[in-house]
């Protein structure tokens, strides 16, 4: 089985850690909503389920893109700009959202459900056509199991159109 080797390159803003394939055809975006900087995207158990998700996907987790918003301001007062040319750079063509918070942060928009939020949305973004993805996060997963049954709906949809390009 493979595992992300917890090594993250940084990007030139050191406080958005990335786990960096730009040529992976998903990408996974996370939110650190700590008060300080960190180096670390998922903490052991949130990685450890992110491996099994990825690899149950057909995919190698050394190869896919990983990275995370900093929204504390403090620490990253352009996090906005940075996240998107960090995007932009990705060839990816699918945007996964680990979590509202994040698919609301890129999309700048308020949905407070998952319900309400659009999961699977074909759009232009990054100057580029993807599918930003909503599922819920890792650590929604972590404390209610029943989300995974909802974030491997829309991943599986997600892998199948991957293999078969």
């Amino acid at each position: 089985q493979q595992r992300i080797v917890p090594n993250p390159a940084l990007n030139k803003a050191s406080n958005f850690p990335s786990y960096k394939n730009k040529k992976s055809p998903i990408a996974f975006v996370n939110i650190n909503l700590n008060q300080e900087a960190s180096e670390t995207i998922l903490n052991t158990e949130e990685l450890a389920l992110f491996n099994k998700i990825v690899i149950a996907m057909g995919l190698n987790p050394n190869n896919i893109y990983l990275t995370s918003v900093n929204k504390n301001n403090n620490i990253a007062p352009d996090a906005d700009s940075l996240i998107a040319e960090e995007l932009v750079s990705i060839s990816s063509s699918y945007i996964v959202c680990l979590g509202l918070t994040v698919a609301n942060y890129l999309k700048n928009e308020t949905a407070k459900t998952y319900e309400v939020q659009k999961s699977w949305l074909e759009t232009n973004m990054f100057q580029k056509d993807i599918v930003l993805i909503t599922i819920p996060s890792i650590q929604e997963m972590i404390a209610d199991p029943r989300h995974k049954k909802l974030a491997w709906a829309e991943l599986k949809k997600a892998a199948d159109q991957i293999q078969s390009n």
